[in-house]
């Protein structure tokens, strides 16, 4: 164990890089290789305790081996050592894990292998399958941003590989302040801020004085001074005030001292000031150091953007450790700060900061730069690929260049790099696959039809028939070029000429489409199938695709579906993603054999990875319509959807995607118009949806109950009837009540209370209604309980019945409806049809409170306040009184102004009737406005203060 330890330290001490930025690192993970031997993570325990540092950085611990005595012994003593970590026994060696499965994407990620002997060799060189096994598992989480092997050897100590921290992908862990406002603090402040808005800066600068001494004893922001706590969200305003010179002289001495007391307490503004005045000398001696220590804690703890730049001006003059600026070069870089991307990229090129030379991540830099949109990071992006031969990649970024700087590079250039491309060393027919690869997206190419015209147009000028033809494709369907038939007919008629199979096939189909005179038909029709024979014999892809397509058509050949299925399995297996495709529906519906709906899913899966847009979207639905591959079905649908798939199922799984963020960001904005197009076509899962989403409304779709009875009727007439009752409640809020009363009723007959009591509120015969809202209500249904009882209160079509009356409110609030709940707590309190009882009309109105009822809020305050002495109670009335107050009710805060002004049951205070009935002049009471007339005091209208009355004349 001690010398496990001892070679852990000195493996840091060796690796100045990551000694130094392990304290900036709260990300670990552990791989133990043998689970009956942990000492590597007992002593990495040990060494952070030593140097400081808090376990707590460790949150995954990987322990390999199947599970016994020993190893679950050792895994508690690890949770116990690193109480943040996720522990996980893989029941497996190492050698068996599937690395991918266990996602492990930590900061640092160290591999402790005490008891397992890998010498420098094996781990390097050996070609033994362990070994090969080995290397592989490492490199599969190069994803992590530092790796280390760890391993005890008698006399050495050797690091079997270390990967370079990657700052482009290093995430920051936030963490919180811990500080909390008590709703105390809260109305202090808000307090404060009203004296401050309305008062002279003589009266504001007394009243926060006063302030000060009214810390908060729930407050963590308040600490003890003397016999009291203090507030020091009222000392910085008193800091301000010297600081700035308001009223009082100013002074930044005298400032520096206040948010001094401020940020003894921890209160972050205060701390943040404190370091700007060390830093700059405003009030006190200067000090970077002191300064650097506040900036670099928030800058670490809360990644805070002025505390990162200032602490990044300190090390710039020198004196800090520029290593531990780094992380902040890269959180601003990632943010698009162009100048930390130049910083770091010099950085990695000249070994500067304490970084190692690093070329890669120099150009990942630059890229960062780049994909924000910097032209000057662009046209470096687009130069280095071009220094290096690599055209594609440099006519990628020039052409991105075009879009974000069209000034920066001419047409010229852009054609000098294509031509590059395409002469690259490649034959004719290599540019030609180029071209129909970037015409169909295939075989990992991203599609571009802009490149796929040129690569056709130059194998086209080397006289290729395939080009040729495709050309020919591309005019016939206005890819890339306006649409031009004769130009098309006389590209395609030219390659057919030179023998091109597709060219046939397509001028043959465009003939059967369109009975084209100026085709001849029959010259192709005798032709191709002797081409198509005459090609097969030297196995080309395009003939067995067209014989297998033509065998199943009976298209200018005997049908024949076992023959078809053989060919197109052929063309499949060349890597021919149409054939590819097409052989997938063969299996899929038992074209040739037997269906086969694996064979069907793994030809579809190959089709769509090879680029074929149907196969896309095909392979995209599948993948929607499995729970556990939702979320990647989302790529596939999109790209083929955007080359043109107009297929229902395709855009109603885009839909969904965008409706509910499967595999993308939630676009309802997106969502609703596909919805349309597809509950248009008959798709009742949208209509429903459409009838659903416009009864209630939202922010992308507006209440609507016309569109909601039309989408409703629509899915009903598909036999969907679970928006039966939406659809009834918009008819009859459209006036459509015949209909409403029509489904009601068809409701209604199956037992369904609801409509038994809207049955009710549309009769016109209040008898019938009351045996209507009867029925409802002896089935349970909340709202009708409420409405008889209404009925039996006042005798309406019923014998007056005030027993069975509050009976049924008292069973309509049980369930919890609102109406009845609040109806019932003004029985009690009024003393009718009950004998008065305020103690139970505060129990009713305390749950409607419950449910965020704002009239109850005041109806209940004012029962504490006016009740008998068995209720009364001002504290509890000054509490409901806010809570109404928080919802923005006038009313209420009149009433709170008013307590405070009349003094009655409150000792007298004008400044929080002051303070209340300003509130409630900014909510538009025109009593309040009235009052601070009265009181002699400006009133607040729509956030600014207004003084509407001529003080002169008030005398």
């Amino acid at each position: 164990m001690e010398h496990y330890q001892d070679t852990i330290e000195r493996a840091f001490a060796l690796d100045k890089e990551l000694c130094r930025l392990l304290p900036l690192i709260d990300n670990v993970a552990i791989i133990e290789y043998d689970g009956n031997d942990v000492s590597g993570s007992v002593s990495f325990a040990a060494y952070l305790n030593k140097h400081k540092m808090n376990c707590c950085v460790v949150k995954n611990i990987l322990i390999c081996g199947r599970k016994n005595e020993k190893i679950k012994e050792n895994a508690e003593r690890l949770g116990e050592m690193y109480s943040s970590a996720k522990i996980l026994i893989t029941n497996a060696k190492w050698s068996s894990l599937d690395i991918e499965i266990l996602g492990i994407r930590n900061t640092l990620v160290l591999h402790n292998a005490a008891s397992i002997r890998f010498t420098d060799t094996f781990f390097r060189y050996s070609s033994t399958n362990e070994a090969i096994q080995f290397r592989n598992f490492i490199e599969k989480i190069r994803s992590a941003y530092y790796m280390c092997l760890l391993k005890k050897d008698t006399d050495t100590l050797s690091v079997a590989l270390v990967t370079k921290l990657r700052l482009s992908n290093f995430t920051f862990h936030t963490i919180s302040s811990g500080t909390f406002l008590t709703p105390f603090c809260a109305e202090r402040q808000d307090f404060i801020q009203t004296c401050i808005d309305t008062l002279t800066a003589k009266d504001t600068f007394f009243q926060v004085l006063e302030e000060v001494d009214h810390g908060c004893e729930e407050c963590n922001q308040c600490s003890n001074y003397g016999k009291g706590k203090k507030c020091p969200f009222a000392q910085r305003v008193v800091a301000r005030f010297y600081r700035e010179g308001l009223f009082v002289p100013k002074s930044l001495k005298i400032a520096h001292q206040w948010e001094l007391m401020s940020s003894r307490q921890g209160y972050r503004e205060a701390d943040i000031q404190v370091a700007d005045d060390l830093k700059n000398g405003d009030g006190c001696a200067v000090d970077v150091n002191g300064a650097y220590s506040i900036y670099s804690r928030y800058a670490r703890r809360e990644m805070d953007e002025h505390c990162i730049n200032h602490a990044l001006e300190i090390v710039y003059d020198g004196g800090i450790d520029k290593i531990a600026a780094v992380p902040y070069f890269a959180f601003l870089a990632k943010k698009g700060d162009e100048d930390m991307i130049m910083r770091l990229s010099d950085a990695f090129q000249n070994g500067d900061w304490g970084l190692p030379k690093d070329m890669v991540q120099q150009r990942e830099w630059i890229e960062q730069g780049a994909k924000n949109g910097n032209p000057r990071f662009v046209m470096a992006m687009a130069e280095m690929y071009e220094a290096n031969g690599k055209w594609e990649d440099s006519y990628k970024w020039y052409r991105k260049l075009r879009e974000v700087n069209p000034s920066m590079v001419s047409e010229d250039k852009l054609e000098e790099v294509e031509l590059k491309i395409l002469t690259g060393g490649a034959t004719t027919e290599e540019i030609t696959e180029k071209g129909v690869n970037y015409l169909f997206g295939f075989h990992g190419v991203e599609r571009d039809t802009h490149l796929a015209y040129r690569y056709l147009k130059y194998a086209n000028e080397q006289d290729n028939a395939y080009a040729e033809g495709m050309l020919g494709r591309m005019y016939y369907k206005g890819i890339e070029v306006d649409m031009d038939y004769g130009k098309s007919i006389e590209l395609l008629t030219d390659a057919a000429d030179k023998g091109d199979l597709m060219s046939m096939d397509l001028l043959a189909n465009i003939y059967y489409k369109t009975y084209d005179s100026g085709i001849d038909i029959n010259k192709w029709v005798c032709i191709l199938p002797y081409r198509i024979e005459e090609l097969i014999r030297e196995k080309d892809t395009i003939a067995l695709y067209l014989k297998g397509l033509y065998l199943e058509k009976g298209f200018m050949m005997p049908k024949d579906n076992d023959e078809a299925f053989e060919f197109m399995k052929q063309a499949a297996i060349t890597g021919f993603p149409v054939a590819q495709y097409k052989l997938s529906v063969m299996y899929g519906s038992g074209i040739g054999g037997r269906p086969d709906n694996d064979a069907s899913e793994l030809w579809l899966k190959k089709a769509a990875m090879g680029g074929y847009y149907k196969a896309k979207g095909d392979y995209g639905v599948f993948l929607f319509n499995n729970l556990f591959s939702k979320n990647e079905a989302f790529p596939y649908l999109i790209d083929a959807f955007e080359q043109g798939y107009d297929d229902d199922d395709v855009l109603w799984c885009i839909a969904q995607c965008y409706m509910n963020g499967y595999g993308t960001t939630t676009d309802k904005a997106r969502a609703y118009p596909m919805y349309i197009r597809e509950a248009e076509g008959g798709n009742v899962e949208a209509q429903v949806k459409l009838c659903q989403d416009y009864f209630y409304g939202n922010t992308f779709l507006p209440k609507d109950y016309n569109e909601c009875a039309r989408w409703g009727e629509e899915a009903l007439m598909s036999g969907n009837e679970s928006v039966k009752f939406n659809v009834a409640y918009a008819s009859a809020n459209i006036g459509n009540k015949d209909r409403a009363y029509e489904l009601y009723m068809e409701m209604a007959e199956n037992g369904n209370s609801a409509a038994m009591n809207n049955l009710g509120c549309l009769e016109k015969d209040t008898k019938k209604a009351a045996e209507w809202f009867l029925k409802a209500a002896d089935k349970g249904d909340e709202v009708a309980q409420k409405n008889i009882a209404r009925y039996y209160r006042y005798g309406i079509a019923v014998e007056k019945d005030t027993q069975k009356a509050v009976e049924y409110y008292i069973k309509s609030a049980n369930q919890g409806y609102i109406d009845a709940i609040v109806e019932l707590a003004k029985i009690y309190r009024d003393g009718s049809c009950v004998e008065k009882d305020e103690a139970e009309s505060v129990r009713w109105f305390e749950k409607a409170v419950d449910k965020g009822h704002t009239e109850s809020m005041i109806q209940l305050a004012s029962l504490y306040l006016k009740g008998t002495f068995v209720c009364k109670d001002i504290d509890k009335a000054i509490h409901y009184y806010k809570l109404a107050a928080e919802k923005g009710d006038e009313q209420a805060l009149l009433c709170l102004g008013n307590i405070y002004d009349e003094g009655v049951v409150v000792k007298l205070n004008k400044r929080k009737a002051i303070y209340w009935y300003r509130k409630a002049a900014a909510a538009g009471n025109k009593t309040a406005k009235e009052n601070l007339k009265r009181l002699g005091v400006n009133w607040m209208e729509n956030g600014r203060i207004e003084n509407d009355f001529d003080e002169e004349n008030e005398r």
